[in-house]
């Protein structure tokens, strides 16, 4: 009771104290000193930060468990942000949950410097020649799915359709040929699922308390370096055995070969946390696009229709090429 007492009147002062320089402060009927506007963003997000929006303008702030959370929405809110230097508007204190999911040392978990060498590896590896191996690879990846798992008749959710194909053209496509093959007999894809899910509200306040989604996060990460480990490992004694070894040149072998600024090498621990940072990155970007196009197709089949007839032609005139 002690401790509850003490987080509202902390709460009330720090909002009657609050410097007149900062952004409008934001709340409706049922503000629960400390809890904030819990209840209202728990109901009904959008709309109630569309109501904010509308009451104070483009930059506001709300509370939630204590925090004081600012938005900066529309077109000015947006350049106001984008435009500012990384140690103004620090990313890593919003993504401190992500620790969770990626394991310590990699992205947020690091100093700027760290992680900016970080995102260098993986774009040293997006050449024109990287892509054109990539879609080959997608291509059958893709083909391979819709036989198993559609045919030719029936029902599918679109959303976990792209989000399970996505999955699989991504850690065949960066992670290699090793890892793709042990993908479902490891239980590597329903760990993925655990970090996939890893990114809800109780992680985001509390990312220290014990939950199951914690729980389920840090075993799968634990699943995940054990087998990069032996990946690595065999490609490291294959080596060794032949000097005319030519590794896979997939993003992971661009990992072993890396080396920081320093001269150190990347640990399997933060190889790990590398390589599932992309994979959730690339997957949900590309499930979220494919689902939202493939819906309006479905939905205006004119334009469905004008796809479908693009696409004949071009298969038709690859054939004859």
């Amino acid at each position: 009771t002690a401790v509850v007492v003490a987080l509202v009147i902390k709460s009330v002062i720090e909002t009657l104290t609050r410097p007149k320089h900062y952004p409008p402060f934001y709340s409706e009927a049922g503000y629960i000193p400390w809890l904030g506007s819990l209840v209202q963003f728990a109901t009904g997000p959008r709309e109630f930060l569309q109501r904010a929006a509308m009451a104070k303008g483009d930059v506001f702030t709300i509370q939630l468990f204590g925090k004081s959370m600012t938005f900066l929405t529309g077109s000015e809110g947006h350049a106001h942000f984008f435009k500012q230097r990384e140690h103004v508007f620090d990313i890593r204190e919003a993504y401190a949950m992500t620790v969770i999911t990626f394991g310590p040392g990699v992205c947020y978990d690091c100093p700027q410097s760290k992680m900016a060498q970080q995102f260098a590896f993986f774009k040293d590896d997006l050449s024109d020649q990287s892509f054109v191996k990539y879609m080959e690879l997608v291509q059958d990846e893709v083909a391979t799915f819709f036989e198993q798992e559609w045919g030719d008749e029936g029902e599918a959710d679109l959303l976990q359709s792209l989000s399970d194909l996505y999955t699989l053209t991504s850690s065949r496509c960066l992670l290699g040929d090793e890892i793709r093959k042990l993908w479902k007999d490891s239980g590597m894809a329903e760990h993925y699922l655990a970090l996939d899910h890893s990114f809800v509200p109780i992680l985001f306040f509390f990312p220290w308390i014990p939950n199951p989604h914690r729980s389920k996060c840090i075993a799968a990460r634990k699943l995940f370096t054990k087998l990069f480990q032996q990946v690595i490992d065999e490609r490291n004694q294959k080596r060794k055995e032949d000097p005319n070894y030519k590794p896979p040149s997939d993003f992971l072998q661009v990992l072993m070969d890396a080396k920081y600024r320093d001269g150190t090498s990347i640990p399997t621990v933060e190889i790990t946390g590398i390589l599932i940072g992309v994979l959730l990155g690339g997957q949900h970007t590309s499930n979220v696009t494919g689902t939202w196009l493939m819906s309006h197709l479905l939905k205006d089949k004119a334009w469905l229709e004008k796809v479908m007839e693009e696409q004949k032609n071009l298969f038709a005139k690859k054939k004859e090429g």
